[in-house]
């Protein structure tokens, strides 16, 4: 039966439609009137606070989990979701998301439909679930300023690169991907060091090492098909490719989301420790932290979020609710 949600905070992020025109430019209040015409026809009381700039939506999730809403719900690029979701880890308030941005992965992986009518239906069912995040525990060799979780992958590499020369390309700059296989060979010329939490350890000239806490990262690709956000561990990914195989595989994944490839070794752990001889960048859920030597580790049951329904328990990022997890 629905949940009585009894305090409930809507943050949003006014911009999140410049991409799909949502908000747009010359109608901005139409998505929000749409949305307040849902919250009401369900039946959702709410209190609201649009974010105006970095770091307002992780600030006003705190505030909101302080002053003692039981439910925030979102709306948002996963830009927005993540920040959000980084002030509520740690915390017993349940994230509902409203998908609003372009590729949407957090929402993917939750099954939460992309109609704006069936995202509210799923919050108003309230099927929540506790889901694991990615800690960033410290890098270049210092703990961050502040506690730093991603939900969808970190990466160490030249995929981050990838993405953004792909978008230049899309948006007419024929010259972009020569740039990008251009600046792969300095990457080549230092490997990585990788350390698990189990002694194992790898030295590696990939050009891309993944570390996943769900399957889809990036422009809603399947980077690790076979992680689940509550398996309380990291699949760590390496990839064994020459520039071109790389960028071959990158753009299967992008245009067809073929993601089968021998030269790809996974890993799981619940740690992993990356060191290398010059700097390396890091990035997780799209934001740059810094460079190598870096340390995560998962952080299990993190976040409670509302889920919706997956077609098939194949098609879910999460297991299902009797699997049993050793601590």
């Amino acid at each position: 039966p629905p949940h009585d949600m009894s305090k409930t905070k809507f943050i949003y992020n006014p911009k999140a439609g410049d991409k799909r025109a949502l908000f747009s430019k010359k109608k901005p209040d139409l998505l929000l009137h749409a949305i307040h015409r849902l919250f009401k026809k369900y039946e959702i009381e709410f209190d609201e606070a649009p974010t105006k700039g970095p770091g307002d939506g992780r600030r006003l999730a705190a505030e909101a989990s302080k002053e003692g809403y039981d439910t925030v719900i979102v709306a948002g690029g996963d830009g927005t979701v993540g920040e959000v979701a980084n002030g509520l880890i740690g915390t017993d308030v349940a994230l509902g998301i409203l998908p609003l941005g372009t590729f949407m992965n957090v929402a993917r992986m939750l099954s939460i439909p992309f109609d704006l009518e069936q995202a509210v239906m799923v919050i108003k069912m309230r099927n929540t679930r506790m889901i694991d995040a990615g800690e960033v525990v410290s890098i270049e060799g210092e703990r961050p300023g502040e506690p730093s979780y991603f939900l969808e992958s970190a990466s160490i590499g030249i995929e981050a690169d990838f993405q953004q020369e792909f978008l230049a390309w899309e948006r007419g700059d024929r010259a972009a991907l020569g740039r990008f296989l251009k600046g792969m060979g300095q990457f080549y010329r230092s490997p990585l060091k990788v350390d698990l939490d189990d002694g194992r350890s790898f030295e590696s000239r990939a050009h891309v090492i993944m570390v996943s806490n769900g399957p889809y990262a990036d422009a809603a690709m399947p980077v690790a098909p076979s992680a689940k956000l509550n398996d309380h561990v990291l699949t760590i990914r390496r990839y064994h490719m020459s520039k071109l195989q790389l960028l071959q595989h990158v753009l299967r994944l992008k245009i067809l989301g073929v993601y089968k490839n021998t030269d790809i070794e996974t890993y799981t752990s619940t740690s992993v420790r990356i060191t290398s001889q010059s700097p390396r960048p890091v990035h997780a859920d799209a934001r740059v932290f810094g460079d190598t030597p870096v340390l995560i580790k998962v952080r299990p049951n993190a976040l409670k979020v509302i889920a919706g329904y997956p077609d098939s328990p194949q098609d879910s990022a999460l297991l299902a609710k009797n699997v049993y997890l050793a601590p």
